[in-house]
């Protein structure tokens, strides 16, 4: 019975419009939308996330992740010495 109640308001939501019924609901009757809103998404997550990753070191995790170390940068007072690659908004312009 839960099932054919469950299955026969898809139905009706898919016909009044779907997403863009909900959307006019949410601007329309925002204070009814949130109620909805607050039974049907979970307060809690029950769940164990177990991941077992071996040691390495950084060299090998920037290898693995194939990234690119990031460079160092300088800058002295006047700005005049920023990467311009890197920091663009700090490096004086040419």
């Amino acid at each position: 019975m839960r099932q054919m109640i469950h299955t026969a308001f898809i139905k009706a939501g898919i016909k009044a419009g779907g997403v863009s019924y909900l959307v006019k609901q949410s601007r329309l009757n925002p204070k009814a939308f949130m109620g909805l809103v607050g039974k049907i998404v979970p307060t809690q997550i029950d769940a164990t996330i177990r991941r077992e990753l071996p040691e390495m070191s950084r060299d090998e995790l920037l290898a693995l992740l194939q990234v690119e170390p990031k460079r160092p940068v300088t800058i002295d007072a006047d700005r005049s010495a920023a990467t311009p690659d890197i920091v663009p908004a700090l490096a004086k312009p040419r």
